[in-house]
C-alpha cells in the first residue's frame, strides 16, 4: 500500500506514473487521456527545474535572515539554559570508507551546521535521530552514527543523543523529556528549511515553555531568471522530490 501510495504521488516515478494511467485512458477517452499525459509531463518538468523548485522551496521554508536569528539567538551565547538540536535525516550503508554506515548528506549538513552554531554560541550540542521502521535489519540508530562521526571526524561529542524516533513528531516527543531534564529554556532547532515548518509545529507542541527559534538550512541560492534556471537537473529533481514528501508529511501529521 505504501509503495502504491509512494508511486502515485512522490516525484519523478509520480508523473511517469499519472503518464502512464493517461495513456491507458487515452485508449478509450482520447481526450481525457491526453490530458492527464500533458499535465504529467509539464509536473515532472516543473518539478525538476530551479527555477520552480527553488522558489517554492523558499516559499514554504520561510527561513530567517541570518542577521535577525544572530540577534535572537545572541542573548543566549554561553547560557546554561541553552542548547541546539540537530534533528536526523537518515544514515545508508556502504557510504562509510570501510563500507560501513555512515550520515546521508542531508543528515551530515545539517550536524555540520549545528556544530557551528554550537561553536558559535559556546552551546552544547545534542541530537535527535533513530532508526527508520522501513531500515533494513542491522541499520544502527542515527544517534550512534553520529555520535561516531562527531568523534572521528570532528573530535567533539554531542550533549546527549536521542536513538529512538522514528519520524519528526517522534524526534519532538522524546526529545522533550530530556530537553526538560536539561533545564533548557531556549532551543535552537537545526534542520533544513522545507522540513522546518513540520519540525517546529511538533516542538513547539511538545515543549510551549520553551523558547524555539528556527536556523534552517537553505538547500539553493534563490535562483535568477535566467533560461538554464528551467532546464530539469538532478538536484532539483532530487529537491522538488523532497519538497513534496514534506508537504504530503505535513499533511498525514508525521
Amino acid at each position: 500500500m505504501r509503495f502504491l501510495l509512494l508511486l502515485a504521488v512522490l516525484p519523478p516515478a509520480a508523473p511517469i506514473f499519472w503518464a502512464l494511467v493517461g495513456w491507458l485512458l487515452s485508449l478509450r477517452w482520447r481526450r481525457t487521456g491526453q490530458g492527464l499525459m500533458v499535465l504529467s509531463l509539464v509536473a515532472a518538468w516543473l518539478l525538476s527545474c530551479d527555477f520552480v523548485v527553488g522558489r517554492l522551496s523558499h516559499a514554504m521554508a520561510q527561513p530567517l535572515l541570518s542577521q535577525e536569528l544572530r540577534q535572537r539567538t545572541s542573548l543566549w551565547a554561553g547560557q546554561p539554559d541553552a542548547l541546539v538540536l540537530v534533528l536526523g535525516a537518515g544514515v545508508r550503508d556502504g557510504l562509510h570508507a570501510d563500507g560501513g554506515h555512515d550520515l546521508k548528506p542531508l543528515t551530515l549538513e545539517r550536524l555540520r551546521r549545528g556544530l557551528w552554531w554550537s561553536r558559535e554560541l559556546r552551546l552544547p550540542l545534542a541530537f535527535s535521530g533513530g532508526i527508520s521502521p522501513r531500515a533494513a535489519a542491522g541499520t544502527p540508530a542515527e544517534a550512534q552514527v553520529v555520535a561516531r562521526v562527531l568523534a572521528e571526524e570532528f573530535g567533539t561529542q554531542a550533549r546527549w543523543l536521542e536513538a529512538d524516533s522514528v519520524d519528526t513528531r517522534d524526534n519532538a516527543r522524546r526529545s522533550a523529556p530530556l530537553l526538560r531534564a536539561a533545564g533548557v529554556k531556549h532551543l535552537l532547532l537545526v534542520t533544513h528549511g522545507v522540513h522546518m515548518p513540520r519540525a517546529l509545529a511538533h516542538f513547539r507542541a511538545e515543549l510551549p515553555e520553551i523558547e524555539i527559534v528556527p536556523a534552517g538550512i537553505l538547500q539553493e541560492a534563490r535562483p535568477g531568471w535566467k533560461l538554464a534556471d528551467w532546464i530539469p537537473n538532478a538536484e532539483a529533481a532530487a529537491q522538488g522530490r523532497y519538497l513534496v514528501y514534506e508537504i504530503v508529511a505535513r499533511w498525514v501529521g508525521h
